[in-house]
């Protein structure tokens, strides 16, 4: 019994050791995360004492990203020294390996200050006991996500030789290419007749990851871009939002309903229906209760 259970255990540690190796599994949702490595800053920090902000990046996405930006900053006074303001930089990420359902991520390691550099507290008598260190990515997304829809010329009609209903339902499992921080995680469609043409409409339920959000700069804020075409057709989607093909994005979840007249030429046709979204997205992680031991002629504190 005892080698029976040793015999098991290997198997399973050969699986878990394999697993690690080709990647992760994969879920619907992707993008770059961060996280400070371990002890970069240390959670004690002494008064003139140097330190370092280390943080790595994981980029889930299967196309490459340009335009990456990472900030680290504090929330200290900068009369105390520290991280000054925030400090950025700007990179760029190699795409992630899909295969299989598994992800192989692609990685980068960065470090603040630059050039060898380190921070230090200073001038800490009347100044706090702890900090804490954030750090943030921002990145541009871009998605398609496409799906075949079946329209019919006379929404009442039944059809025999295909399955083609007035109103359908599709779900994630329906939708292609769709591996981003935002998903468009069902869409529900609807034709009816108008005159001598049909109306499409549309509910569109966009879903976010958990973490980070949609952001865009000025007035306008969490902005998210969409545009939706239908095959080769000349078809102008009208939506209700406040601003024309822009969706904001400040819940977990948002939809969106738009309607389209369009032309159809034959009794039944099936058309690829195409939403590209374009988009910035920020994860921020912070680094709380680090300690500061400050000095004194006495000794440390």
């Amino acid at each position: 019994m005892r080698g029976d259970f040793k015999i098991l255990w290997l198997a399973f540690g050969a699986l878990f050791l394999s697993a690690c190796q080709t990647g992760e599994v994969s879920t619907n949702l992707g993008g770059i995360n961060l996280e400070f490595l371990k002890n970069q800053p240390p959670q004690e920090i002494y008064e003139n004492s140097n330190f370092v902000v280390g943080l790595k990046l994981k980029n889930s996405l299967p196309q490459a990203v340009e335009g990456v930006e990472v900030c680290v900053s504090d929330i200290i006074s900068s009369e105390h020294g520290g991280i000054v303001g925030e400090e950025c930089d700007s990179i760029s990420m190699y795409s992630a390996e899909h295969r299989e359902g598994m992800i192989s991520y692609e990685e980068q390691v960065l470090y603040f200050p630059k050039d060898g550099q380190a921070y230090a507290y200073k001038d800490m008598g009347l100044g706090p006991d702890q900090t804490t260190i954030i750090a943030e990515v921002k990145y541009p997304v871009k998605t398609t996500s496409t799906l075949n829809i079946c329209l019919k010329k006379d929404p009442t009609q039944d059809i025999a030789e295909i399955s083609c209903e007035t109103n359908s339902v599709f779900t994630k499992n329906d939708i292609s290419d769709q591996f981003s921080p935002v998903v468009l995680d069902k869409l529900e469609s609807t034709i009816t007749a108008e005159g001598n043409s049909n109306r499409i409409f549309l509910d569109l339920y966009f879903k976010k990851s958990g973490t980070g959000e949609v952001f865009s700069e000025g007035d306008d804020q969490n902005m998210m871009q969409f545009k939706i075409t239908l095959g080769t057709k000349d078809v102008s989607f009208q939506c209700n939002t406040k601003k024309e093909g822009y969706l904001q994005f400040n819940e977990l979840s948002e939809m969106v309903t738009c309607n389209g007249l369009l032309e159809l030429n034959e009794h039944v046709e099936v058309n690829s229906l195409k939403v590209e979204t374009s988009y910035d997205y920020k994860v921020k992680i912070t680094n709380s209760l680090i300690k500061i031991k400050k000095l004194n002629t006495g000794g440390n504190s």
